[in-house]
């Protein structure tokens, strides 16, 4: 890594409603050529079987859990708690910009 992209600071905050933990390995691998993940969380409800996945991944990447149970069907809970977090992070002045990334 270049030493102007140590200087990076980013926040990595993953769906896994949403994402496979297949692509962590090439996700960090990613974000590494860009700078320094200093933020890694991800968010969704650990206590559905779509995510089981993900438990050895989280160590692997010191990736921090938020667990965001489905109380209601259909209802976006994880989509709004990563969204909260992204603009607080962003409020803080801890990182400069957010850039979305799809995978």
């Amino acid at each position: 890594m270049a030493a102007d992209n140590r200087s990076r600071r980013l926040a990595v905050l993953i769906d896994a409603d949403n994402t496979s933990s297949k692509i962590a390995d090439g996700l960090f691998e990613y974000v590494a050529r860009l700078g320094e993940a200093s933020v890694r969380r991800i968010y969704g409800d650990f206590s559905s079987s779509r995510t089981k996945g993900w438990a050895d991944t989280l160590t692997r990447h010191a990736i921090v859990p938020h667990q965001q149970f489905a109380y209601s069907p259909g209802k976006n809970f994880t989509d709004i708690a990563l969204v909260i977090d992204a603009m607080d992070l962003l409020w803080s002045g801890r990182l400069r910009r957010i850039l979305p990334c799809c995978l």
